[in-house]
């Protein structure tokens, strides 16, 4: 009896050593034969993606470039920083970040967006405005007539723009300017004409809505100046300043716009009779102009 026991003991514990090692084979078999793993195709989106001898990442064994499909391991190691991928047979690693399970080709999803951008933009070349200009100013002058104007006052311009604008490219666009500008005191009324070009950057370049920063220099080749009933006399000058512009387009080609911006204005030229001084105005302030536009 003793002799049958110490055989089923003895076959018991070779079956259980047996299940052992064979759970340790399979166990060895599913980390050291890669090709047992589940696979994800991927592709790399870096342009130049490294492989790592280890998870931790500190010896390189090559690269991989941009656009390449590569086979790599469902689960991520290291904290998810790094998938397994087989290299030649063996285990390596490449960095998550480097690779994307979406294969579908990011450079086509871009043209896909620019050709809807351009079926959807209607792609003016040339807008002409027509605005109301209000300027609100300070003069600068050191010698006036008396009950004229004196330095520090303030002083109002009223008059009308027109504005033709041409779209370049890279966001700029070149502007053709002519104003017209009057302005009384108690007792002195001046007029000029503008005319000069002008600069402007895309800040929002969208169908519908444009903003631009506006850089404009103006010869005035035409002012007046007049003193009651006394005299009038004819002058010239220069005008420039800077401000921003925005447009809205409200149907295929109206739209409305408004300018706002600080300008300096310079006048000279006057020769009053002698018993009057002859005056050269400076001035400066904000101007505010509101109009519509047509655009094609």
């Amino acid at each position: 009896m003793v002799g049958i026991f110490m055989k089923n003991r003895s076959s018991e514990q070779f079956q259980t050593v047996l299940f052992q090692v064979c759970v340790c084979l399979l166990f060895s078999f599913s980390i050291f034969c890669p090709k047992t793993w589940a696979s994800q195709e991927a592709v790399v989106t870096a342009d130049k993606a490294m492989i790592y001898s280890d998870q931790q990442m500190s010896s390189s064994v090559g690269f991989v470039k941009k656009g390449k499909k590569v086979k790599i391991g469902d689960v991520a190691r290291n904290q998810s920083r790094v998938f397994p991928i087989i290299v030649s047979g063996k285990v390596a690693y490449i960095k998550s970040e480097d690779v994307s399970t979406d294969l579908e080709d990011p450079n086509a999803k871009t043209v896909i967006l620019e050709r809807f951008k351009k079926l959807t933009m209607v792609d003016y070349k040339t807008k002409y405005s027509l605005s109301y200009i209000s300027y609100a100013s300070q003069v600068y002058l050191r010698k006036g007539n008396p009950e004229g104007i004196k330095d520090k006052d303030t002083f109002n311009w009223g008059g009308v723009g027109l504005k033709g604008e041409a779209y370049l490219k890279s966001l700029w666009d070149l502007q053709f300017l002519v104003n017209y500008l009057t302005g009384t005191a108690t007792n002195e009324t001046f007029r000029m004409v503008e005319a000069g070009l002008g600069g402007g950057f895309r800040f929002v370049n969208f169908s519908r809505v444009k903003v631009t920063g506006d850089v404009q220099v103006m010869g005035i080749p035409y002012a007046s100046y007049s003193y009651r009933s006394k005299f009038r006399v004819n002058g010239y000058g220069f005008t420039a300043g800077a401000g921003g512009t925005a447009v809205f387009r409200l149907g295929d080609h109206w739209g409305l716009e408004g300018t706002a911006g600080v300008y300096y204005t310079k006048l000279s030229g006057f020769v009053a009779p002698k018993q009057f001084e002859t005056i050269t105005p400076g001035f400066y302030g904000t101007r505010v102009y509101v109009g519509a536009n047509y655009q094609f």
